[in-house]
């Protein structure tokens, strides 16, 4: 392309001991510069050789990036709901293949490329590039988590300081995690973002404060900007002198720590109610009484007919009683309230 004559374009270059600085020199030179637009302006002009070849190479791009956004936005729907990703297989037109590929075909007969693209590329096997794929997916997804993440730990940064919450308890799979949540400002406005889940590291105090303070160590945020932590009551991470509370004090002193007030609520007002007999009774009977109705879908059926007999439309049936969530009471004592008449007519009916 160039019209003048030089080493690197025509002569030939074998300056090796100067190579860097000669190729830096020639790439910003006025030469190759108008080399390069001279390229350009040829590879745009109609009647290349491989004009066909460069249509065919930018429509497959296109297609693939068509398919990709509609899978991305599957992945994005399902997750935003929390609902399951797999089914029994994953062999699309099967009743029993999941939800990503159960919506993938519910679109499909609403979008065309992607009906072609289940036609042409599903059920073809590994080794066959089709995005469909549950590896795929995760792959996607932990994509998605990582860029989420980022994004969250940037504004965590220019907020500058924060403060941070922690607990442990073990998913349905009963495997123990580590939560981390972090609350800082933007602006005025006062934000709380989930951050992770970290695998078990014990359950001493130690053990998850150094789980906690490698998180924050390997996304650089530092740990001497924390303004505030919160955790339960439980000794391990409460304790006055080797709690979690206690050693992220040691490294910074203005992290105050504040126990957990939904957490001392729910432990005050279990306390309270233990020890008066009369709402022990009380919880014991309306606990009896949720077991009696639904251990028998006979007994259920009664009940349901006579709730949905008020005259309000509206009825809320019996609740079962948590050890854990104080407040699940409150919404068992109100279905009792609400449809007392009720309850004891389904109650004579059975007895008759």
């Amino acid at each position: 392309m160039s019209t003048q004559n030089n080493k690197l374009s025509r002569e030939g270059f074998n300056d090796w001991k100067h190579a860097s600085d000669r190729l830096y020199d020639h790439e910003i030179s006025k030469t190759h510069l108008e080399s390069v637009m001279s390229l350009v302006h040829r590879g745009k002009v109609t009647g290349r050789i491989d004009q066909e070849l460069a249509m065919q190479e930018l429509q497959q791009i296109e297609y693939w990036r068509k398919i990709l956004r509609i899978i991305v936005s599957t992945i994005k729907f399902i997750a935003e709901r929390g609902l399951a990703f797999r089914g029994d297989n994953e062999i699309v037109g099967s009743p029993r293949n999941g939800n990503f590929l159960g919506i993938l075909e519910l679109l499909a007969e609403y979008e065309p490329i992607l009906a072609t693209h289940l036609k042409e590329h599903a059920n073809k096997g590994s080794g066959h590039v089709n995005y469909l794929s549950s590896t795929i997916c995760e792959e996607l997804i932990r994509c998605m988590g990582d860029k989420i993440l980022t994004e969250i730990v940037s504004r965590i940064k220019k907020s500058k300081y924060y403060s941070v919450s922690v607990d442990s308890t073990p998913d349905e799979s009963h495997i123990d995690q580590l939560t981390i949540v972090v609350r800082y400002m933007e602006g005025s406005t006062p934000k709380e973002r989930f951050l992770t889940f970290l695998p078990n590291c014990g359950h001493t105090g130690e053990a998850t404060a150094n789980a906690l303070l490698k998180f924050l160590g390997d996304h650089q945020i530092d740990i001497m900007d924390c303004r505030g932590q919160s955790y339960d009551n439980a000794a391990n991470m409460s304790g006055k002198y080797r709690g979690m509370q206690a050693l992220i004090l040691e490294k910074n002193h203005l992290s105050a720590f504040v126990p957990c007030c939904g957490h001392s609520l729910n432990l005050v007002g279990k306390a309270a109610a233990n020890s008066c007999p009369s709402a022990v009774q009380f919880f014991d009977f309306m606990q009896d009484l949720y077991t009696f109705f639904t251990a028998s879908t006979e007994r259920y059926q009664i009940l349901i007919e006579k709730l949905s007999k008020k005259k309000s439309g509206q009825f809320y049936m019996l609740k079962k009683l948590s050890d854990t969530r104080w407040s699940c009471r409150a919404e068992a004592t109100k279905a009792i309230v609400e449809g007392y008449s009720e309850i004891e007519e389904a109650l004579t009916s059975i007895s008759s």
